[in-house]
């Protein structure tokens, strides 16, 4: 998914970046670069995942540092 497809399955889900760094006790800025492809948070993208009913890795491709156990 691109940033923008993701913002917009958050706002059609009733959630904002600010409102998951709030329950996930992280920045908004961390959430931010991560839903825009410029950092890697497992705990964010399974997270972000989670509230779109999605795999994490539907969303974001792994990387290959990423295990079997990961996905």
């Amino acid at each position: 998914m691109t940033p923008l497809q993701i913002k917009r399955a958050l706002k059609r889900c009733n959630t904002s970046q600010v409102q998951i760094a709030q329950d996930l006790g992280k920045s908004a800025a961390a959430v931010s670069l991560v839903v825009n492809g410029k950092s890697r948070s497992r705990l964010i993208e399974e997270h972000i995942a989670a509230l779109l009913g999605r795999k994490r890795f539907d969303i974001w491709k792994p990387t290959r540092s990423v295990n079997s156990d990961d996905q």
